[in-house]
């Protein structure tokens, strides 16, 4: 879709009112199930940002001299030959669904560049332009229809890689669903005074992006022009037919806490067909120091109980034509490196260059006995050479698994052509 159908999509939709039909959301019904969507497929993608500790996860190890862990033996588990941190405990409902990238290697250790690659699957070089997301691409394959194809939490900005697409598919970076309902919350006598101060504010940007020339000004506009026009449709009433979301809380992710809104976000998104892509995701996990440190252990594990809530909420979710959501959905999880397997000078964990990316859900090549593992580490958490094609080790002439063979995995799992984007192939043995 071009900016001017976009814009002239945003006007129907601001013009409507109450009596507006968004397309696949016209027949949203009293009961909290899903409607005939536009999509049959959607995308959850949840990011660490900071580097997460793979020995809590997918690169478990006893402690000694080369590895500090924050657990004990006994913590550890086994499902499906291969064995796993205790912060994959929450995902064991879900590892028959599931299907593990290990033992990537990372070519960049600074944040900004490595979220750039986690995203876009390219090593940007200085002055270069950016790339586009992973996320975009695939909003563009499934975005027809959607007035918003592509949604990110507030929180998140490794999801903001636009490239060259039109800016119908750069992220809205949203809060919650409380805030899409806030945007109609007004009743009662104020309302009178709603078109006025609509009015007011339109002409107000409108000043602002005369004055300031700079696409970021226009860019600038055209959100505040799209925040608009939803408040004047009945997308926020329709997204109040809201319910409490469906996952079983824990100390740590609960549903008045973000994460447990980070989670219900998710799940609204695609139960409501909202959008076919959305980015949820948090920031602590950048532990340099003893005191950061400290509290890494509690945080992989809050957020990996808050993957599994996304998808108890998806799979309680039915799905049109039977099933249920999780059927339809792809949930990724990843960060942009991992922590370094002992302690530093500070009493924390630098940075260090292996890495794993989770898929769960559709289109994953999963066992029933539990997932599907592809890549390895070494002992001292190093990534351990293999053919992409292939899986086998075949010495030190084999080729690194690198971030852009997770990511055309990703795409090839959307069913996207992975060499359209990436000069690499995809990992075709987790491809289901």
């Amino acid at each position: 879709m071009s900016r001017i159908d976009r814009r002239e999509a945003l006007t129907r939709l601001a013009l409507g009112g109450s009596a507006l039909i968004l397309p696949g959301l016209a027949c949203v019904p009293e009961t909290p199930e899903v409607a005939r969507p536009r999509s049959s497929r959607w995308f959850v993608f949840y990011y660490l940002m900071g580097g997460w500790d793979l020995t809590l996860l997918t690169e478990p190890t006893v402690a000694g001299p080369n590895a500090h862990v924050q657990y004990t033996p006994d913590e550890i588990f086994e499902q499906g030959g291969h064995r796993f941190g205790p912060a994959m405990a929450p995902l064991r409902p879900y590892m028959d669904r599931m299907a593990i990238v290990r033992g990537i290697k990372c070519e960049a250790l600074n944040h900004p560049q490595a979220r750039f690659q986690m995203v876009s699957g390219h090593f940007r070089k200085p002055f270069a332009p950016v790339s586009t997301s992973v996320q975009s691409h695939i909003a563009k394959a499934y975005g027809a229809g959607y007035p918003l194809p592509n949604l990110s939490t507030s929180l998140m900005r490794p999801a903001v890689f636009l490239g060259d697409l039109e800016h119908h598919y750069d992220p809205l970076r949203i809060a919650s669903v409380e805030q899409l309902q806030a945007l109609t919350s007004v009743k009662g006598k104020p309302a009178a005074y709603a078109d006025r101060v609509m009015q007011t504010i339109a002409e107000r940007d409108a000043e602002f992006a005369r004055t300031h020339g700079a696409p970021l000004a226009r860019e600038f506009r055209q959100y505040a022009d799209l925040a608009r026009a939803i408040s004047r449709s009945d997308f926020a009433q329709r997204m109040a037919e809201e319910r409490a979301p469906r996952f079983d809380e824990t100390p740590r992710v609960r549903h008045g806490n973000r994460f447990g809104q980070m989670a219900h976000l998710a799940v609204e998104v695609v139960r409501r067909d909202l959008a076919p892509v959305i980015t949820v995701g948090s920031g602590e996990f950048d532990v340099h120091n003893r005191n950061m440190y400290r509290g890494h252990k509690g945080a992989v594990v809050r957020a990996m109980e808050t993957v599994a809530a996304i998808c108890e909420g998806l799979a309680d979710s039915p799905a049109p034509g039977g099933g249920n959501l999780l059927d339809h959905t792809t949930v990724v999880v990843t960060s942009e490196f991992s922590r370094e397997p002992w302690i530093n000078e500070l009493g924390g964990k630098h940075h260090w260059p292996a890495n794993s990316l989770l898929l769960i859900g559709n289109g994953v090549n999963h066992r029933n006995a539990g997932p599907r593992v592809f890549g390895e580490c070494d002992d001292r958490q190093f990534p351990q050479p293999i053919d992409p094609a292939t899986g086998r080790r075949e010495g030190r002439g084999a080729d690194e698994l690198l971030v852009p063979h997770a990511l055309a995995t990703v795409l090839a799992v959307a069913g996207l052509d992975p060499r359209a984007h990436l000069d690499v192939d995809p990992i075709v043995d987790l491809i289901g």
